[in-house]
């Protein structure tokens, strides 16, 4: 009214309804999309609930389909990395045992966006390099470029409804992963392919095969993090820590990780090997580590929090648990111990096993029959 306004609520809302109405009755027109056999694939995320070693678990899906047979597959990761987008393309061109020479990604999503890239047309140059071992050449669409779509959100309802319900049951990652494998296998069997419905998606993939062009050598993929190992001998990586080589604390490292492994690098070698926790807050130990520092810290052997969950072999542990009486049992117990990374695991654990039937568990008793071992094997 201020402003010279003399009308009401109500024609202000009619007219916007109305002005609303004139610009959306025109819907956007789509272009049919046709592809030859082999020429490419699209890859895409999506989420979905499962039980994972018993409990109710959101996961990531992710889901590459062959654009002209429409045969697919789907695997679960607990996240949205560019290793796992590596791996869930590797794994499928494994399955289908070719790879498409072009691949379209939907880069609308926040996660796409920085996987993928595409910044003023220009995807992301580790994107490009991963395409360039399969000599892929990427495309991007986006939900409103809807030629490359074509009638393959129909489909991919349906694949949701004959994979995930009910919701799949599996106790790891890779359990659940060969359990979908078979379901995809199953589905295509039964799906019709949308442009041709007298075909199921098996019979239409039988006849796009011969045109997949042959896999190379695997690429195995990692993100690879430079940070400083604590003087606790702890990589971070993840808002988890993992151990270290006592060489390296409160050194420079390479923190590569892998799908399903986390592995440390210091000065161009390899000095540790852990298995990768999704979980955060955690602190993965490998007691091998911490054995050089026990020279120093005998007693640390007992309470040190990475030997406190070692479950060590049949004789070592038996003589583990005989030293525990004796008044000078760190000492000794360290002692066998720093074998270990000289000599390994197992010759160790054979040396125990003598040294018990000897009756002599002593640390001399064991370098004797350590170097005689080794001689004789020699």
């Amino acid at each position: 009214m201020d402003l010279g306004f003399e009308g009401c609520y109500d024609s202000v809302r009619r007219y916007a309804a109305h002005w609303r109405r004139e610009r959306t009755l025109q819907a956007p027109a789509s272009i049919p999309a046709r592809f030859d056999p082999g020429e490419a694939y699209r890859f895409d995320w999506d989420q979905e609930d499962v039980i994972l070693a018993g409990t109710a678990t959101r996961v990531h899906i992710a889901h590459l389909r062959l654009c002209y047979s429409h045969m697919f597959l789907v695997q679960a990761y607990p996240r949205q990395t560019r290793e796992m987008l590596c791996d869930a393309r590797e794994r499928a061109f494994r399955y289908f045992g070719g790879a498409s020479p072009t691949g379209i990604y939907n880069h609308s999503k926040p996660s796409a966006k920085r996987l993928v890239g595409l910044s003023k047309g220009k995807f992301k140059p580790d994107f490009l390099k991963l395409c360039e071992h399969f000599a892929i050449r990427p495309a991007a669409c986006t939900p409103d470029a809807i030629w490359p779509a074509g009638r393959t959100e129909r489909q991919l309802h349906n694949v949701r409804q004959s994979m995930f319900f009910p919701s799949p049951e599996a106790g790891s990652f890779p359990e659940l992963n060969a359990r979908l494998a078979d379901r995809c296998r199953s589905t295509a069997g039964r799906l019709s392919q949308p442009s041709d419905e007298t075909r199921t998606l098996r019979e239409r993939f039988e006849m796009e095969r011969p045109h997949l062009p042959t896999l190379g050598q695997p690429l195995d993929d990692y993100r690879q993090v430079e940070t400083t190992a604590s003087l606790e001998c702890l990589g971070p990586f993840d808002q988890n820590w993992y151990s270290v080589h006592a060489r390296a604390a409160g050194q420079r490292v390479e923190v590569c990780a892998h799908v399903d492994r986390v592995t440390v690098h210091f000065t161009g070698v390899m000095i540790a090997d852990h298995a990768r926790d999704y979980r955060q807050g955690r602190i993965i130990y490998d007691p091998h580590h911490y054995l050089p520092a026990l020279d120093a810290r005998p007693c640390a052997v007992w309470n040190g929090a990475p030997f406190r969950d070692w479950q060590l072999p049949g004789a070592i542990g038996e003589i583990h648990h005989r030293l525990a009486r004796h008044p000078d049992s760190d000492r000794r117990l360290v002692a066998i111990l720093s074998k270990i990374p000289e000599w390994g695991m197992d010759a160790v654990e054979a040396a125990c096993e003598t040294a018990l039937l000897q009756g002599d568990c002593s640390p001399e008793g064991m370098e004797r029959i350590l170097t005689r071992a080794g001689g004789m094997s020699r």
